[in-house]
């Protein structure tokens, strides 16, 4: 008996698929959605590779930026009340520290970053150095 692909093994199947079957054989409007369908089905499969560790890792920082502890079972509920708690602090009349502000700009860049990875590999890598004189 055959063992089921997995969804990562499908993925790279119809992606395949069309990048070297269907790609060449259509022209316009249809190669054009033809490349938006392949590019998003790389997409899920960075996604199915990376699993939960940009969340994980953005709780990590969120929690250690925020200090309280966040190590529950509940990954989205946990970064769903870390923004938020992130937002109240950012928004309090009082405006944080400069370090505070620091940080929270490093951890949101990262985590940002963890997301590029995924879903535009190659911006993952920006360099705000390149842009100043």
């Amino acid at each position: 008996m055959q063992d089921r692909p997995t969804a990562a093994e499908v993925l790279v199947t119809i992606g395949e698929y069309l990048d070297e079957e269907v790609l060449p054989a259509v022209e316009g409007a249809l190669r054009y959605k033809t490349l938006v369908a392949a590019n998003l089905i790389k997409v899920l499969e960075r996604e199915l590779a990376a699993g939960d560790g940009p969340q994980r890792r953005e709780r990590e920082r969120l929690a250690a930026l925020l200090g309280v502890a966040a190590d529950g079972e509940d990954l989205t509920g946990d970064l769903l009340r870390l923004n938020a708690e992130l937002q109240a602090r950012l928004r309090a009349p009082e405006l944080p520290s400069r370090e505070f502000l620091l940080a929270a700009r490093a951890a949101l860049e990262a985590s940002a970053l963890d997301n590029l990875a995924v879903n535009k590999p190659g911006y993952d890598r920006y360099d705000q150095a390149i842009e100043v004189d």
